[in-house]
């Protein structure tokens, strides 16, 4: 398999996906989101207020915003999200400084060598198209032993997907992990991997609206007529018994890979 490819059998998003899904990202994404920032605070734990942050695929910039308030920097976090839609609302959290371009416009359009102490990934690098490249130009941004933290959804997650969607989540997610840890140590990086998992609860209502909304990209390949096959099937299999009020407990794990700049 060419290690620059990571997204072999897997559809990703069409190109106004997050401007269809932004309005309610933060909601579908609250609780994992907040429990998964509380994970990952320990590995911020080397972040000083004086240190300059990016983070790739920021999103509505949550995790930007967190960071930025938990380590009291003094610089903005740049925040790196091709999405206007998204942008819009990463604009009205403190501590950010938003820059609407794709990872690729980045690395290559901004003079930002040895500049940053941290750059963050999280849940961004499978929509990359040049990934390993990427990666490099991440590598030439970073300080001295600065660290790169990639953060992606691992295999081991257990979520309520009917069948099909299920099994495109199994695909994608198939050596995910092995690959990027060849990427990152073929761009010289030094990498530590580790897995954290958490647990949430929500109402069933909410996955039900979280799977009609196509929360997360892959369900793009699928039409509102298969996702409606899909939820009778839940209700029907996984999920029967369970009334719409009722907690539903997703329990995802995520593989983290800490890379850090030689020299």
């Amino acid at each position: 398999m060419e290690i620059n490819s990571i997204s072999e059998s897997v559809c990703f998003p069409k190109a106004d996906h997050y401007r269809v899904v932004a309005s309610n990202y933060d909601y579908f994404y609250q609780g994992k989101n907040e429990a998964l920032m509380n994970a990952l605070l320990k590995y911020f734990d080397d972040v000083q207020p004086k240190h300059v942050v990016a983070d790739i695929g920021s999103g509505t910039g949550f995790f930007a915003e967190r960071l930025y308030e938990e380590r009291h920097l003094t610089n903005p976090i740049w925040c790196v999200d091709p999405s206007p839609e998204m942008q819009a609302i990463a604009k009205k959290r403190r501590g950010v400084y938003p820059i609407t371009m794709t990872a690729e416009q980045f690395v290559h359009g901004f003079k930002t060598e040895k500049f940053f102490d941290k750059v963050l990934c999280i849940s961004c690098i499978h929509h990359f198209t040049e990934p390993l490249e990427i990666l490099r130009g991440l590598k030439a941004s970073l300080r001295p032993r600065g660290t790169l933290l990639v953060v992606n959804i691992g295999k081991s997650s257990n979520l309520p997907l009917f069948t099909n969607a299920e099994k495109s989540f199994g695909a994608f997610l198939s050596s995910f992990k092995e690959r990027i840890t060849a990427m990152l140590q073929k761009a010289d990086f030094e990498v530590e991997v580790s897995e954290e998992k958490i647990y949430v609860g929500l109402k069933k209502s909410q996955w039900y609206e979280m799977l009609r909304g196509r929360f997360t990209s892959n369900l793009n390949e699928f039409t509102d007529e298969e996702i409606e096959d899909g939820i009778r099937g839940l209700e029907t299999g996984r999920l029967k018994g369970l009334c719409l009020e009722d907690e539903v407990k997703l329990h995802y794990s995520f593989d983290i890979l800490k890379a850090t700049k030689r020299y």
